[in-house]
């Protein structure tokens, strides 16, 4: 076999990313040009990729180090590397993955950070309307991601069963208002589909949001008409590419939620204790630090639709306090000493 001939590395970088684009979402796609740019930045983009060797590889890491990237963003850097040089590999592109045994930075994790129920509530009380109230309450009963709260059409809740369902959405349009508003072609994290039961007073403020949409309503829980018009528009100037965020400013708003139920909270409390939790998607570990103490680890995994359980099992299923259980399954266990 005929050895495969030289190639820069910005332009190997650039024919994977052209290669998978299809099968990547676009948030993905955005990654890896990101990783892209701080390898050719640390290696040149003319660096024959034949020719990449283990002092390349700590070229890089010295750079990424250099540059501020936190242990979890240079794994990120590095796996895509390695991912690109495999598939490299696979069409005879590269001759050897030097990225292949490279020594990733051990990430620190952390505790997951959860609001408790009566934080929510606060958070509920501050929010400024039945949008946002809804929005919290929703995230917090539902454990789901805020790009799938923000792609719910009201089609996918079934309040009769209680219920809502993270689905793929195609391309296509709405009538309202005598026009036609589109719904974006959309796909969840794991592209795969979930129904997830929620509470029935999470259902009565659907419900009230709902009511409170008056006609012509959107066919999105969360985007109004108007924000389909912005969205559109955006489209139209950007390649028919959708912003980054549905939502202008929404963890902004949130943290102003946020600080304000804090402060309610303190109010007339000689030693308020401070909050753990800050982000909006801590509703989402909230949620799973509930679950974890009343549903099985695979039956969470599938209710947060996580494609790894290691992923359920390292960050919620540890947060479950079994003491009681434990308790319970060894109380008659020793009854001497014997």
């Amino acid at each position: 076999m005929d050895r495969p001939r030289s190639i820069g590395l910005k332009e190997f970088l650039r024919r994977d990313r052209e290669a998978v684009f299809v099968d990547r979402k676009r948030r993905t796609i955005k990654e890896m040009e990101r990783a892209a740019n701080h390898a050719v930045a640390a290696l040149g983009p003319d660096q024959d990729v034949q020719r990449i060797e283990h002092s390349h590889v700590g070229r890089l890491k010295r750079h990424l180090k250099d540059k501020g990237l936190s242990p979890a963003s240079i794994t990120k850097v590095i796996r895509y590397l390695q991912g690109a040089f495999t598939r490299g590999l696979r069409h005879s592109q590269v001759v050897s993955n030097p990225f292949a045994a490279v020594e990733l930075p051990k990430v620190q994790r952390n505790k997951v950070a959860f609001y408790e129920t009566e934080q929510v509530e606060a958070l509920v009380e501050a929010a400024p309307g039945p949008w946002w109230k809804t929005l919290i309450r929703l995230a917090f009963t539902s454990g789901l991601r805020q790009g799938e709260l923000l792609n719910l059409l009201w089609e996918d809740g079934d309040f009769a069963r209680s219920t809502v369902t993270v689905t793929p959405k195609a391309a296509r349009t709405f009538q309202a208002g005598g026009r036609q508003y589109p719904i974006f072609e959309w796909t969840a994290k794991d592209y795969a589909t979930r129904v997830v039961r929620i509470p029935k007073s999470t259902v009565e403020a659907l419900r009230a949001l709902r009511d409170f949409q008056e006609p012509p309503r959107s066919a999105y829980v969360f985007l109004s008409l108007d924000a389909l018009d912005g969205l559109a528009e955006y489209m139209s100037s950007h390649d028919g590419d959708l912003p980054d965020k549905l939502v202008n400013n929404i963890t902004r708003d949130f943290a102003s939620i946020r600080r304000q139920a804090e402060a309610s909270m303190a109010e007339g409390v000689d030693d308020p204790q401070p909050w753990t939790a800050t982000g909006f998607h801590a509703l989402r570990k909230s949620y799973g630090t509930v679950m974890a103490q009343r549903v099985r680890p695979h039956e969470l995994q599938r209710l947060f639709g996580h494609s790894d359980i290691k992923t359920t099992m390292s960050f919620y299923v540890g947060e479950t306090d079994t003491s009681e259980q434990v308790e319970a399954a060894f109380k008659d266990a020793f009854t001497s000493d014997s």
